[in-house]
């Protein structure tokens, strides 16, 4: 059982990589940084002046690093926010397929999360193997960005979503999951049940439904007028 300055000075080591620790380092940091925040609270420090040191600057490094951390509720919060971020996007500038939507949640996402992965494997699950579309590897997060054309979509995007969750299984990366899902037929009254239906998976942190902006659609709608006046001629 370590005391209040052995464990400070553990941490110190362990963080610039002076000791090893038998289990994952990062796993062993945020437990043994957790412990030392409560033994603070709990244990008043009446010690050598240079132990106290140790002891504030690791507790302070730790504060500062959880206070800015990313954490899950800025990935909603950014994600959410995708529709008055499209406010100043062009006419020109089509969203026509999934890849464009991934492309989109990169942008927004990469400013605040460093160590963004983009299409990588997941372990297999019996003889296959899928690609998630970005990874926070952090929080263990997966965002699976979908596009649809037309409203019976939704019904695929849900099985196909539940055929993602069972990718999770058998490794310990990831473990939750926040669908994100594009809508260009703009069937919002289809979008209740989707996203309940969704969230009622517990590896589904969250799905976030958006019907194309109306900007997205401008050229598609000109096109078909456009299509429908040379047919009556």
């Amino acid at each position: 059982m370590y005391s209040l300055a052995e464990l400070a000075f553990a941490i110190w080591l362990v963080k610039r990589e002076l000791v090893d620790v038998k289990e994952e380092k990062e796993s062993w940091l945020k437990t043994a940084q957790g412990k030392l925040i409560e033994k603070i609270l709990r244990e008043p420090y009446e010690g050598d002046d240079y132990k106290a040191g140790i002891i504030f600057l690791v507790a302070i490094d730790y504060i500062e690093a959880r206070s800015q951390r990313p954490d899950f509720d800025l990935v909603c919060s950014l994600l959410e926010n995708f529709l008055p971020a499209m406010e100043r996007w062009k006419e020109k500038w089509e969203v026509k397929d999934e890849y464009d939507v991934q492309s989109l949640l990169w942008l927004i996402l990469r400013p605040s999360f460093a160590n963004l992965t983009y299409e990588e494997y997941l372990p297999k699950f019996g003889r296959s193997s899928e690609r998630y579309d970005i990874g926070i590897p952090e929080l263990g997060l997966i965002i699976e960005a979908k596009y649809t054309r037309r409203s019976t979509d939704l019904q695929k995007i849900v099985e196909e979503i539940g055929k993602d969750v069972a990718q999770l299984q058998p490794q310990t990366i990831f473990q939750h999951i926040i669908a994100f899902i594009y809508d260009e037929s703009c069937s919002t009254e289809r979008h209740a049940w989707v996203k309940q239906t969704l969230e009622s998976i517990p590896e589904v942190k969250s799905a976030i439904i958006v019907a194309a902006p109306a900007i997205c659609r401008a050229s598609k709608i000109k096109t078909q007028r456009k299509v429908k006046i040379n047919k009556r001629k």
